[in-house]
């Protein structure tokens, strides 16, 4: 559920195995950290048992990248193989390529990650003020009208709950 610019900003250090720390936001367009979007964007995001295997993978994948074209390591949680910053650009074409392996047909972004996130939450449960305090936003309500499309899931859900009633008897 992060930004594409908070997850580029991360170094090394603020991933641990409990929380990734998100206090800052990489601007391709400044080439530079810098704040995140809002201070409520300042968070700790938990790292559920899931994300702490894809964080062990990307570490081993960054240890291996950084073997075979010897870079310095600049201590980056991504880097592109030349030791740099991933940027938007090579970011969003590994995930269209990963993708088309997994044959989504859809167009996937990096920005559409975070409407996933919120989507696989609210179908799991998880209450809207935790999904929004994990997206860095400053209400629920914000969460909301944004990102919180009705799922099929949902709709189903919702037809079972007012399928016996009965408004006329």
């Amino acid at each position: 559920g992060l930004r594409v610019g908070e997850a580029i900003g991360l170094n090394s250090e603020d991933v641990d195995d409990e929380y990734i720390h998100v206090t800052k936001s990489y601007s391709e367009n400044f080439s530079r950290l810098g704040d995140t979007k809002t201070q409520c964007s300042v968070r700790d995001v938990y790292v559920q048992p899931e994300l702490a295997e894809v964080i062990r993978k990307i570490r081993i994948c960054m240890k291996k990248q950084k073997m075979m074209f010897g870079y310095e390591d600049k201590g980056y949680f991504f880097s592109g193989i030349d030791g740099k910053r991933v940027g938007y650009a090579g970011y969003a074409k590994q995930l269209k390529i990963a993708a088309e392996k997994a044959g989504i047909d859809k167009t996937v972004t990096p920005h559409i990650l975070r409407h996933t996130m919120t989507s696989l939450f609210a179908e799991a449960g998880v209450p809207l003020e935790v999904i929004s305090r994990r997206l860095g936003h400053e209400s629920s309500e914000l969460t909301k009208t944004i990102y919180l499309h009705i799922t099929k899931i949902h709709k189903e859900q919702d037809n079972q709950k007012v399928k016996g009633v009965t408004l006329l008897a």
